[in-house]
């Protein structure tokens, strides 16, 4: 890939997940939360010609916690 490239078009996806249990008892919140990115650029050179870009790989996070209220 050429070293002058400058990005002409971009687009991100993001999505997820998650879920909350409530213990009463213990006044606890306990939560697990899930998400995946997905990205892709498209690059021109100095004379606006289309340039093949490297694949940005995608990535999952997960997180993972408790709240304990008092």
């Amino acid at each position: 890939m050429p070293g002058n490239c400058r990005v002409t078009g971009n687009q991100a996806d993001i999505w997820g997940l998650g879920i909350v249990q409530t213990i009463d008892a213990a006044a606890m919140q306990m939560y697990v939360g899930y998400r995946h990115y997905q990205a892709d650029i498209d690059l021109a050179d100095a004379t606006g010609a289309k340039v093949a870009a490297e694949p940005l790989d995608s990535f999952d996070t997960v997180i993972v916690g408790s709240i304990i209220l008092f």
